[in-house]
């Protein structure tokens, strides 16, 4: 899948998805809005603890293991989806969002949501990667198992392995595995600063936020990364509660 497939949710998460795509395509054609939006893949790795949703398979076969924590996966370990690293969908939306001008969205027709690059991954090469770096770094690391599900193997291979990201890669957006470096090297990239710094979710996440919202409303934030977050999850909740 990618920007170029026509859009048949088979649910009201995907449908609402959809409907949102639309109105900020229209609302900006009118020249009501500047808006800009990117379809993110699976993002890896996810701070906090598991959630419900079949996706954090692919963070859980990192983040429990780099606890001492062993955890088990509803799916099998070798099913793909399409991933990127939480560093290139930052990176991503600070480019777009502040650095590409709207002229240059206009001349690329009226839609203007674009799929995030991404790899191919299955939560076993992300253990096994994550194990590797764990080893050279004497890191105690946990055990993956599996007890794949009938409901959640057919949900997850509903998703497609692979999304096309070419026309964000052509707008000059980050590309999650440039032809330089590779594909393990890219995958190994995803995953470092989370080895290295055990605040990886508050170093980098938190300070994009205080960092990135300032420059979008042309304001000085005076809140720092903490008290930012709190606020946003604060929104989310009120926003959740309004729907």
């Amino acid at each position: 899948p990618g920007d170029h497939t026509k859009q048949v949710p088979g649910n009201t998460y995907g449908f609402n998805k959809v409907v949102c795509e639309m109105m900020v395509n229209e609302y900006s054609r009118r020249g009501w809005v500047d808006g800009r939006g990117i379809r993110l893949p699976v993002i890896v790795v996810r701070p906090g603890a598991p959630n419900k949703a079949l996706t954090t398979c692919w963070s859980s076969a990192v983040r429990e293991p780099l606890n001492g924590e062993s955890t088990t996966l509803p799916v099998a370990g070798t099913c793909r989806l399409p991933c990127a690293s939480y560093q290139t969908a930052a990176a991503a939306m600070e480019q777009l969002l502040v650095h590409i001008p709207d002229r240059i969205l206009r001349e690329n027709g009226h839609d203007r949501i674009y799929t995030l690059p991404s790899l191919s991954l299955s939560p076993a090469e992300l253990n096994l990667a994550a194990a590797s770096l764990a080893e050279e770094r004497g890191i105690p690391f946990g055990k993956l198992d599996e007890a794949p599900t009938e409901l959640a193997t057919r949900v997850v291979q509903s998703m497609g392995e692979m999304a096309d990201g070419s026309r964000a890669q052509r707008l000059g957006l980050p590309q999650v595995c440039a032809p330089c470096i590779g594909r393990d090297t890219a995958m190994l990239g995803c995953l470092q600063p989370i080895i290295t710094s055990r605040k990886w979710h508050h170093d980098a996440t938190y300070n994009l936020l205080s960092r990135l919202l300032p420059r979008i409303s042309g304001r000085e934030c005076s809140l720092n990364s903490r008290e930012l977050c709190a606020r946003l999850r604060l929104w989310g909740r009120c926003s959740e509660q309004a729907g």
